[in-house]
């Protein structure tokens, strides 16, 4: 922007979790071994705003 003004922003942003596969046999006895790991999304977010610039 060349001049001053209201500006309008957006901001977004995405959720997301890891999902972890475990090794069912080693898990049975009390230990835990990470076999994968994925990110799952579980949604998002969007922020509107307006900013002055002088």
């Amino acid at each position: 922007m060349d001049a001053a003004g209201n500006v309008e922003v957006a901001v977004t942003v995405a959720l997301e979790r890891e999902v972890r596969t475990l090794d069912e046999k080693t898990l049975a006895w009390g230990n835990e071994k990470v076999l994968s790991t994925t990110a799952e999304r579980v949604g998002s977010a969007t922020q509107k705003f307006v900013i002055l610039v002088q």
